[in-house]
């Protein structure tokens, strides 16, 4: 039998400041859908609505670049964001076409 062993594992990769970059644009532009949804005031709903606004595309993203074979948190950023900006338009304006507001 040889001395290493079956399974190798390779070292995780860091999150690179481009990561970090859309994680930080994907939470902004959640933020900010909330505000809007709101009508730009900052009330206990606006919270709520960043909330979601924040897990719907962090939970599709994690689901196609997280999982823990190919757990790159880099490409879970760059997800993020696309998502959160192909997501969050439609629900911000496409809803509000056909009169459906939160409040």
């Amino acid at each position: 039998m040889s001395s290493t062993s079956q399974f190798s594992f390779e070292p995780a990769k860091p999150v690179r400041a481009l990561g970090v970059f859309a994680f930080v644009l994907g939470i902004a532009h959640g933020w900010m859908a909330s505000l809007h949804w709101t009508h730009h005031q900052v009330v206990p709903a606006s919270f709520v609505y960043s909330v979601i606004a924040i897990l719907i595309p962090f939970t599709i993203a994690y689901a196609i670049a997280g999982r823990r074979a190919v757990r790159d948190w880099n490409r879970v950023g760059l997800w993020f964001l696309l998502l959160s900006i192909v997501v969050l338009i439609p629900l911000m304006h496409g809803l509000q076409l056909l009169g459906i507001q939160p409040r």
